[in-house]
């Protein structure tokens, strides 16, 4: 299997890079292009490249600040031996990608996720971004106004040296637009654990241990998601399982409310569909997404991309887009691809590719504005990208709503 992002080497040479973003506009060709095929190939019109290996990308849901893209960089100091991170805040105003204000320094980012808000994206808690940390933390900052003045530190969890790297966080929340809005976060070492809000600390409120283990081991939990529920959580791990935990009555008993073990590899992205969290999709390391009726789990997916025709690489990230009638996949050496949900709701079905990016490609996210605009990043080159869904059919979907 190819190595996610925690565990994999960084370039030989980080440290002659500069944490000044170079952005590059591509001109598109002069000649006249054909209408879109069924199936269409989008290409870039921006990209540019970070200080470190590119990872997650994130666009913010507040009405306000939809134009703001969120961007994490992650890389090993070896001589150190700490994993260093920057968060970039990016105006994609006018299909730019530019710097808002001097990147981040943090721990290495290996999830950026923006609050909850209303259907609507409104609340103080959508303009919220929270990191998971290479070193174990969990952190929540606030995005300021004016835009120039970036983010601020509002809560942090410390490193706990038993839960090892924290691979995926997650906002646990009732449907409300609150910034007292707890987290899930999930580590490698097969730990599952919530947090509450407490002044400037997220304070634990349930710690699973072993949530996920194979062959006796712990297994890796790359993934956690809000669950249909306000106190249930979704976890994916390296042993290739989807669970779902009821915190209120089985957080302390290490016992799972719903297993799921249609996965053929680990489940490395777990995302509920807006607005209709009944609706969950899946991404795995078997190069296949999947799409569950969670009131039904026992059935297995409704839809899944066929086995015949797979990503091309393991499925990091999933966004769903605006109105839920599509969604993008960052498939790693597959590069990205974009599917749209049938008339039933159900059916997936591929509609654009992107294949833009040089290396593996880890992170992807949809514009909040229905504008059918995207952004992915790539790790080894370091590169972010923005990009449109070349489909007017799919463009079509991501308006509606």
């Amino acid at each position: 299997l190819p190595m996610p992002a925690s565990t994999a080497a960084p370039p030989s040479n980080p440290a002659t890079t500069t944490t000044t973003a170079a952005t590059t506009t591509i001109e598109p060709p002069s000649s006249p292009q054909p209408p879109p095929l069924p199936h269409a190939h989008s290409t870039p019109k921006r990209r540019t490249k970070l200080a470190l290996c590119a990872d997650v990308c994130a666009f913010c849901p507040s009405p306000s600040a939809r134009r703001v893209l969120a961007a994490g960089a992650y890389e090993l100091d070896e001589a150190a031996g700490v994993r260093e991170g920057l968060i970039y805040l990016f105006d994609t105003s006018d299909d730019g990608l530019e710097e808002i204000c001097a990147p981040l320094p943090c721990a290495g980012v290996f999830e950026l996720l923006w609050g909850p808000g209303d259907g609507d994206g409104e609340g103080a808690a959508s303009r919220l971004l929270l990191h998971a940390g290479a070193d174990g933390s969990v952190n929540v900052f606030q995005l300021l106004e004016p835009l120039r003045e970036g983010l601020q530190s509002l809560a942090s969890a410390p490193p706990d040296p038993r839960r090892g790297f924290c691979l995926s966080a997650a906002w646990l929340h009732d449907g409300e637009a609150s910034s007292s809005s707890r987290v899930a976060s999930s580590y490698r070492s097969g730990c599952v654990a919530t947090f509450a809000f407490a002044e400037s600390a997220l304070v634990l409120e349930h710690e699973i241990a072993d949530a996920h283990a194979l062959f006796g081991a712990p297994s890796e939990v790359w993934a956690v998601a809000q669950g249909p529920g306000a106190h249930q959580t979704w976890t994916g791990a390296d042993d290739s399982l989807l669970k779902l935990w009821d915190l209120r009555s089985h957080g302390g008993s290490g016992r799972p409310a719903l297993v799921a073990k249609d996965h053929g590899a680990g489940v490395c992205v777990i995302r509920p569909r807006p607005g209709a969290p009944h609706l969950l999709a899946t991404g795995s390391y078997d190069e296949r997404v999947r799409l569950y009726d969670v009131r039904a789990l026992e059935r297995g997916p409704l839809s899944a991309t066929a086995a015949a025709d797979p990503t091309g690489g393991g499925c990091w990230r999933i966004s769903w887009a605006p109105g839920g009638r599509a969604l993008a996949a960052a498939c790693m050496q597959g590069g990205c691809r974009v599917y749209e949900l049938g008339s039933d709701g159900a059916a997936l079905a591929e509609v654009d590719s992107y294949d833009g990016h040089g290396s593996i490609a880890y992170g992807i996210d949809w514009r909040r504005d229905g504008s059918g605009a995207l952004a992915s990043c790539s790790f080894y080159d370091k590169e972010l990208h923005s990009w449109s869904a070349s489909c007017t059919h799919l463009l079509k979907c991501a308006q509606e709503e």
